[in-house]
């Protein structure tokens, strides 16, 4: 592990600590300053700079987004990188410097990936979906690592310094109810697939030939292959007549709709089977 590493792990249990620390000191109402953390003074450092490295950074991410939505160019979108890297960010690494600091570094270093990022989509000529991408990550990822809650408004944006293990967390359990989601609308749709198949064999017969076979039941049929006689030989009744009409009718209407489908694609049925064994692969994926 690299000093760089040590160092960011040694911030992120700090930062951890002082977070918990001020929740309480504000549950209890004896926090006196009203900063990120409690106690400490607007007199510089990272309670002052660090506010000020994530407004720009945010503020970075919030244009970006607003230009992908007013379809800007990728030329305008790297300018708007290139500016916030020259700009803020260059100013903010020049106060750092002459300041002892804790968390501003990472903070100012992410920045300047991500800004150099949203340079290098631009020089690909990467889709508004690409940038809207590395937005979603910087609020999802980036600053939840750093300790920092980014949360999208109507009006803009708002941050706020949190507990990075109880961001990753959330945001963990919000993958799995996600991921949960997607294989139980998978799973609903597996189900209807399989019985759409099920039933699609089963009219696959002729109403005619369904009922001979019934050998058991039937012994005499009519011109159509409706059954008019049971096994020992004897009538129907008024009663059991209309009911296998009844079903020689059903049965007929969906042996029509195979042989409709078939006409359409003589493959079908494969091409429904093969449904199947892809939504329980992506459902194998999703679990």
């Amino acid at each position: 592990m690299n000093s760089s590493e040590v160092k960011d792990k040694q911030f992120l249990l700090v930062n951890k600590a002082a977070v918990y620390i001020t929740k309480i000191f504000r549950l209890l109402g004896i926090d006196d300053s009203g900063s990120a953390y409690a106690f400490i003074s607007k007199t510089g450092g990272d309670d002052e700079l660090l506010p000020e490295a994530l407004d720009a950074f945010c503020s970075l991410r919030e244009v970006v987004r607003a230009g992908c939505r007013a379809k800007v160019s990728n030329e305008e979108l790297a300018k708007m990188a290139s500016d916030a890297r020259e700009g803020p960010l260059a100013a903010l690494r020049t106060k750092a410097s002459k300041q002892q600091q804790a968390s501003l570094p990472s903070v100012l270093d992410a920045f300047d990936q991500w800004a150099r990022s949203v340079g290098e989509a631009a020089s690909r000529g990467d889709a508004p979906s690409a940038y809207l991408q590395l937005c979603d990550n910087v609020r999802d990822y980036v600053l939840p690592d750093l300790g920092v809650r980014l949360e999208d408004k109507p009006e803009g944006f708002v941050w706020k310094l949190d507990d990075a293990d109880v961001l990753r967390r959330e945001r963990e359990e919000k993958a799995k109810a996600a991921s949960d989601a997607a294989r139980k609308k998978v799973e609903n749709k597996l189900t209807k697939a399989q019985a759409d198949l099920e039933k699609m064999k089963l009219a696959m017969v002729s109403p005619a030939d369904v009922f001979a076979a019934q050998k058991d039941k039937y012994s005499q049929f009519d011109a159509s292959g409706v059954p008019t006689h049971n096994a020992a030989g004897e009538e129907l009744n008024k009663s059991a007549r209309k009911g296998v009409e009844k079903e020689f009718k059903r049965r007929e209407g969906e042996h029509a709709k195979y042989k409709d489908a078939l006409a359409k694609n003589p493959d079908f049925m494969a091409a429904l089977q093969a449904d199947i064994d892809a939504m329980i692969k992506q459902i194998a994926l999703l679990s």
